[in-house]
């Protein structure tokens, strides 16, 4: 009778290592989702693929048994495999001459380096490669090591860099909690595994439910650190993503190729500039610059200045153009902009709405005193110096257009509100414009001075090549802008290739016919040159993105917080114009970890609130910013969690969570795996009755303590009960019970070659336990017989 009871304890643990290898797929899986949840990656989920086949891979090297110096050096050509499918299509080329070496070479460039920079393929890479290290040292360390912290540890880092760093850490909190509950088990399960192999070679008898109690304790802790991680408040305010990265909200997210003094020349930083000129490599300083709260309900792209002579491959603002007449500066008070606001004549467009944006200038990086406007200038409360462009059209000399509006006093440290003008012109309505420009239109809005170099007749080729099918001006500039936008065209970067010292070429045409990488002045650049050399008039706008938005994760934040500005939201733009309808924006920078840019929706702007128009104070947000949602500059705002959402959001994870612990609980107790595992499940019965195990019992006499505590039933032997009233279930269970004890003394005393017959038997009875195991719930308060 002893024999048969102790055998159960003494059966070896059996080795998790298929657990272990899906434990570290999940583990690496689950990072990967907190990554692109954070935005760090665009969206693109091939990053995911990359880690899990790293994972995949490292087991199958730590099972073949390798040498460790064998693995080393077949990670590279593995790593190179799993990144080549994933990843070629949005390869930048350098034609048909590239080779397989400069292939290799490319992807070891852009693995090594691309997490540094702001080109998005590049940057893809670089994660996808670091995601493959993750799950290929996750899998090697955790199958073949047995070190389950060392295993686990560059996810860690990963895990605690993107949830302190994330540009959006409130969609990043789940996913990266899931990671982190699923690194602990990953833990517990090669723990268990390495002790398991050591008492199999010490030969040390094992207690029951030792695998069920680590699993449990380890399921415990990760769905404690999901609940805190979800219902917690954040421990801090300060964002340092800066300081790691070239990207994240404190550093890059928005950021343009508007250089500081220079002229974007290598080794300038990326701020407001009022000219236009494509240059060498830029660097990221993050200096907060203004807040701002909008009159509409998301946040809006900042005018500073225009440009509108283009001349050598740049372009300048018409007040600092060599021989251009037309400019001149007025002093305009408090109040409206005095200018000329017929539509026929091209001072302003028709079919407008005013956007107000209440201002608080924490540095004017410039030493200017520009003033931001949300569109055409309108209004100012702060009296100010207007540069535009006059005409014989106007009368009593007024402004056709304004260029830049300078406070006549120190702006920084200041508050004061703007008012400006957006086109609610939809796309039918523009492509029905036509082409009857005003007359200063066509005369200052369409020149492409040449410098001897050719640049012109290169960009007009190209852009007559873009817009051969487009019908209409606006289907011809929907098509640069889409084409330039194209990721299998162009990209963006901070560190643009420049055109070989060898041969005069501008840096504008070398990017638009070999390097094909800039950033937004390159773009923009391109664009407007294009516009122009199709008989569209354009001219370029510098300024600001909508920059940044409180981040929601710090929770109970006001709706009415402003909006950050820093230097590297700086921005350049292009606006061409339309007969009747004015100047009309478009965005040829292509989203990328830089910014998510995206074209400016036509039609009706969106809902409008008031704000200060005293120029009173406007509070900055004191939580760490997250990045904005600039699907569109009048698109939908970027949601702020109030705290009665966050509530809902958690208890719906927490809900989750609880599903999902019953389905595992559910498929482990249905399908037991041998009879240590019948009776591990059977102990649990005996505790929802009451009856405690005693290991000096055998089978029989522990089902016949069990049958008696069930309803009294329970006690007749066979299939159906006198009293037809009463239920059948206690007889079918107690009758399971019975034929599970049987055939358990049966499979430890038979031959290997029947065991697989009884232990069919035995999950079949075990299966009629189980499912009658519900009624328990309903028969506890029978009362027991004897």
């Amino acid at each position: 009778m002893g024999v048969a009871s102790a055998s159960i304890g003494v059966r070896p643990l059996s080795p998790r290592r298929p657990a272990t290898a899906l434990l570290t797929a999940l583990l690496v899986a689950a990072t990967g989702w907190a990554v692109l949840a954070g935005g760090w990656s665009d969206g693109v989920p091939s990053v995911v693929l990359v880690g899990v086949a790293g994972a995949l891979e490292g087991v199958a090297l730590a099972r073949t048994r390798v040498p460790r110096l064998v693995a080393l050096t077949a990670a590279p050509v593995f790593l190179f495999i799993s990144l080549l499918p994933t990843n070629a299509g949005l390869r930048p080329t350098a034609g048909a001459a590239e080779g397989f070496g400069h292939l290799v070479g490319q992807y070891a460039s852009a693995a090594l380096t691309g997490l540094l920079g702001n080109a998005q393929w590049e940057f893809n890479v670089a994660l996808g490669a670091l995601l493959w290290v993750c799950g290929a040292w996750g899998a090697w360390f955790a199958v073949r090591e047995k070190r389950g912290a060392t295993a686990t540890g560059p996810c860690w880092v990963v895990i605690a860099v993107n949830v302190i760093n994330s540009p959006s850490t409130s969609n990043a909190t789940l996913p990266a909690s899931l990671a982190a509950a699923t690194a602990i088990m990953l833990i517990a399960a090669v723990h268990l595994d390495r002790l398991s192999d050591s008492w199999r070679q010490r030969r040390v008898s094992v207690l029951p439910g030792t695998n069920g109690r680590f699993a449990a304790a380890a399921a415990a802790a990760g769905v404690l650190i999901v609940l805190l991680a979800l219902l917690a408040p954040p421990l801090s305010s300060s964002d340092i993503s800066g300081r790691l990265f070239g990207t994240g909200s404190g550093a890059a997210k928005g950021h343009s190729g508007s250089s500081g003094s220079g002229g974007g020349l290598g080794g300038a930083t990326v701020r407001f500039n009022a000219a236009t000129i494509p240059g060498g490599g830029l660097t990221l300083s993050s200096t907060l610059v203004l807040t701002y709260l909008p009159s509409l309900s998301t946040g809006v792209y900042l005018r500073m200045a225009t440009d509108s002579v283009f001349d050598g491959g740049n372009w300048l603002p018409a007040e600092s153009a060599n021989g251009n007449g037309d400019d001149t500066q007025e002093i305009a008070l408090p109040g409206p902009i005095s200018r000329d606001r017929r539509p026929a004549v091209g001072g302003v467009g028709g079919q407008q709405e005013s956007v107000s944006v209440a201002v608080k200038m924490v540095d004017d990086t410039t030493d200017t005193n520009v003033l931001p406007f949300a569109g055409e200038p309108d209004s100012t409360t702060l009296a100010a110096r207007v540069s535009g462009l006059t005409g014989p059209e106007t009368t009593n000399g007024q402004l056709l257009t304004i260029d830049t509006v300078r406070a006549l006093r120190q702006v920084m440290g200041t508050a004061f509100t703007t008012t400006a003008t957006q086109s609610t012109a939809t796309e039918a309505q523009l492509r029905q414009a036509g082409t009857s420009y005003p007359s200063f239109i066509t005369r200052d809005f369409l020149g492409l001075i040449d410098d001897g170099t050719g640049g012109p007749g290169v960009i007009g080729a190209l852009a007559r090549q873009w817009t051969r099918t487009a019908a209409t001006p606006y289907d011809k500039a929907a098509a640069v802008e889409s084409a330039l936008r194209d990721p299998k065209l162009f990209h963006y970067t901070l560190k643009p290739p420049q055109p070989p010292s060898t041969v005069r070429e501008w840096p504008v045409t070398y990017f638009l016919t070999s390097s094909h990488s800039g950033y937004c002045q390159y773009f923009a650049t391109a664009m407007g040159a294009m516009l122009r050399a199709v008989g569209i008039p354009s001219r370029l706008v510098n300024g600001y993105g909508p920059g940044t938005t409180p981040n929601a994760a710090a929770r109970r934040t006001n709706p009415d917080s402003a909006w950050t500005v820093t230097s590297n939201d700086a921005h350049t733009w292009v606006e061409a114009y339309f007969p009747g309808y004015g100047w009309i924006p478009f965005e040829p920078t292509p989203s990328s970890i830089a910014g998510a840019y995206q074209p400016f929706t036509r039609g009706p702007i969106g809902t409008t609130r008031s704000v200060p128009s005293s120029g009173g104070p406007v509070a900055a947000p004191s939580p760490k910013p997250a990045p904005r949602d600039v699907t569109t500059p009048n698109g939908p705002n970027t949601p702020r969690w109030s705290g009665g959402r966050g509530l809902l959001v958690g208890l719906g994870a927490v809900a989750g969570s609880m599903i999902l612990v019953t389905a595992l609980f559910a498929t482990w107790f249905l399908r037991p795996r041998n009879v240590r595992g019948v009776w591990r499940r059977v102990g649990i019965i005996g505790r929802l009755l009451g009856v405690r195990r005693d290991r000096a019992l055998t089978f029989d006499e522990y089902v016949d303590r069990l049958t008696a505590a069930l309803p009294t039933d329970s006690r007749a032997s066979g299939g159906v009960h006198p009293a037809a009233k009463r239920p059948l279930w206690p007889v079918r269970l107690a009758d399971a019970l019975r034929d599970i004890a049987t055939i358990s003394d049966r499979t430890f005393y038979s031959s290997p070659s029947a065991r697989s017959d009884e232990l069919t038997s035995l999950r079949s009875a075990w299966r009629r336990v189980a499912m009658l195991t519900p009624h328990l719930g309903r028969g506890r308060g029978a009362e027991p017989a004897g």
